[in-house]
C-alpha cells in the first residue's frame, strides 16, 4: 500500500499522494487524460498558483468546489491540459490535405463542400493553417466551399483562438509569403499578427469534450486530432477511434500526430494513406 506522502514543494499549500490521485482521477473521468506520477510537481505548481489566485489554501476545500461545476471547474481543466502547437505543424499533413481535395475537385465541376474538424485545436494555429490551404484551393476551383469546426476543452485556449491574434514568436516557423497570406497587412505594419477576417470567418470554435461528443458533431470529410490522444490510455483511445469513425464520411481521412498510432479494431476500419493519415473504410467499427 502506498503511503500518503506529501509532495508539497512549498510550505503554504499541502498536496498529498491521495490529493494527486483525486486530481488524476478527475482528469481521467472528466476529459480522458492519463496523468503519470512523474507530473506530480508540475501539476502541484499549477494548482497551487491557481489556489493562491482565488485565495484558497486548503486543497480539500478547493477540490470540493469543483464538484458543483461552473467557472472554477473550467479553470481547473485548463490547468490539466498541455497546449503545444504552431502554424503548419507537421507540414506533410497539409500538403496531403491539399492533394486529396485538389484531386477530388478535378473530377467534378459540381459544387463541392468540405467539412473539416480540428479536434483539440488548442490556440487555433492548426485550424487557421487548414483554412489557408482550403482558401487557396477555392481560388483555383471556384466550385469548392468549406467550413471548419475547431474544438478544445480549454476555454482559455478557445478565447485566444477566436481572437486570431498571435505574438511574433508564435509565427517564427512561417516564411514571409505565408505570413502575408495569413495575417492582416495593416496590422503587420504595426508589428502585430492578426489572422485575416476571411480566414477567421471560415472557422467556428466550440468547447467539445472528446469524452462526450454530441451527436450533431458528425459528417466530416477530414478530422485532425493530432498530439491529443497521446495523453489518453489505450482503452480511452479505442473509444475515441469509434467516435471518430462514425463521424467521418466513407473515404474521409483522420490525421493523427507523429507519435500516435491507431490501435485495436480501428486498424481494420482505417487504411493508412500517408504518415499518420488514415482513410475511413466502409462498415461499422
Amino acid at each position: 500500500m502506498q503511503s500518503d506522502r506529501s509532495v508539497t514543494v512549498s510550505n503554504d499549500i499541502e498536496f498529498s499522494q491521495s490529493d494527486f490521485e483525486k486530481v488524476s482521477g478527475f482528469a481521467k473521468n472528466e476529459i480522458g487524460l492519463t496523468i503519470s506520477e512523474a507530473k506530480t510537481e508540475l501539476l502541484y505548481s499549477r494548482i497551487a498558483r491557481r489556489m493562491r489566485l482565488v485565495g484558497e489554501t486548503d486543497f480539500e476545500a478547493y477540490f470540493r468546489s469543483l464538484e458543483v461545476g461552473g467557472c472554477e471547474e473550467k479553470h481547473f481543466i485548463s490547468l490539466l491540459t498541455t497546449n503545444v502547437t504552431s502554424f503548419f505543424r507537421e507540414g506533410h499533413h497539409f500538403e496531403l490535405l491539399r492533394k486529396i481535395i485538389a484531386r477530388k475537385c478535378e473530377l467534378t465541376a459540381e459544387k463541392t463542400h468540405f467539412r473539416i474538424w480540428s479536434a483539440g485545436c488548442s490556440s487555433g494555429q492548426e485550424a487557421y493553417s487548414i483554412a489557408l490551404v482550403l482558401d487557396k484551393l477555392c481560388s483555383v476551383f471556384p466550385h469548392v466551399d468549406f467550413d471548419i469546426l475547431a474544438s478544445d476543452v480549454d476555454d482559455s485556449m478557445l478565447r485566444k483562438a477566436k481572437s486570431g491574434q498571435y505574438l511574433k514568436e508564435e509565427t517564427q516557423n512561417l516564411d514571409g509569403s505565408r505570413i502575408g497570406e495569413l495575417f492582416c497587412q495593416s496590422r503587420l505594419r504595426l508589428g502585430e499578427f492578426e489572422v485575416k477576417p476571411k480566414l477567421k470567418s471560415r472557422v467556428s470554435f466550440r468547447n467539445i469534450n472528446l469524452m462526450n461528443i454530441g451527436a450533431e458533431v458528425a459528417g466530416f470529410d477530414f478530422i485532425f486530432c493530432r498530439n491529443v490522444v497521446i495523453y489518453f490510455d489505450r482503452a480511452t483511445q479505442d473509444l475515441l477511434w469509434k467516435q471518430f469513425h462514425c463521424r467521418i464520411k466513407d473515404g474521409g481521412v483522420l490525421f493523427l500526430g507523429q507519435a500516435e498510432r491507431l490501435s485495436g479494431v480501428a486498424e481494420k476500419h482505417f487504411k493508412k494513406i500517408g504518415i499518420t493519415a488514415f482513410e475511413k473504410t466502409k462498415g461499422n467499427l
